[in-house]
């Protein structure tokens, strides 16, 4: 029997599954962390845990009979989604995207910055001699900024015991790790900003789904400084930013 693989990792993966069992679609998730794997316990029985590369996505494929590839991977998991998409081409398989919605800040902001990836929003923070960074951006390019010797460097991590341990085992400062689970209102980003005195918030273009909207909001209400790190660019094979629509074409087909 043919299956759907769902390629998870965000919240849009709940409403993915929970559609396609619903029209008894035959399915298998894949995340690629342990917080993955507890986040989406309830699609258990049909989860698996692990990163793969192309070569292995081939044989995943292949092992289980799947016809076709839903990506709902992070908006910066560029080679999670280019792997995918070439897999699918190689095997003939349908492939699906569900990209957000990329929200354009509709306020004029003159402390509001781009950074092209992780390295040039740390430059930037040099550039303009920024002493006391909000991070926001996750744990996966952490020893980048920590490299980078900020006067104080403040990250916001998940609130698990392996995360908060690599800070410990690298001798970091406890103060300086905010170990909070989302979403983030704008009112508790505010909070944040002002209980560790911040200058300037490093973030990702996340969408609304992953709180862009009151990340940036929270810092001009604070009057401190965003750099914004844009998302990789990657054109993608049958993109959708409605996911109602992209999920009643994968149960119907595309005729």
């Amino acid at each position: 029997m043919s299956r759907i693989w769902v390629i998870g990792g965000t919240v849009e993966t709940y409403k993915v599954c929970d559609e396609l069992l619903h029209n008894n679609k035959d399915i298998i998730v894949s995340v690629a962390t342990d917080y993955g794997y507890e986040e989406f316990a309830k699609f258990k029985q049909f989860l698996v845990k692990g990163r793969m590369d192309k070569m292995q996505m081939i044989e995943f494929c292949q092992n289980n009979c799947i016809n076709k590839i839903v990506d709902v991977s992070h908006p910066y998991a560029k080679d999670v989604s280019k792997n995918a998409m070439e897999v699918s081409d190689e095997l003939c398989i349908k492939y699906y995207r569900y990209e957000r919605t990329d929200i354009q800040v509709l306020q004029k902001y003159d402390k509001m910055y781009y950074a092209d990836d992780h390295t040039d929003a740390i430059n930037l923070a040099k550039k303009f001699n920024f002493k006391r960074v909000f991070l926001t951006t996750g744990i996966k390019d952490v020893d980048k900024y920590i490299d980078a010797n900020f006067d104080e460097l403040f990250i916001r991590i998940l609130p698990r015991s392996e995360q908060i341990a690599y800070f410990e085992n690298k001798g970091y400062k406890s103060k300086n790790i905010i170990a909070m689970q989302g979403p983030f209102t704008k009112n508790m980003n505010i909070e944040t900003i002002k209980h560790i005195n911040a200058d300037v918030m490093i973030t990702k273009q996340s969408g609304k789904e992953g709180g862009f909207d009151e990340k940036v909001l929270s810092c001009i209400d604070t009057e401190i400084s965003v750099i914004i790190i844009k998302r990789p660019l990657l054109k993608y094979e049958n993109r959708f930013d409605n996911i109602d629509f992209m999920i009643k074409k994968i149960i119907l087909g595309d005729e």
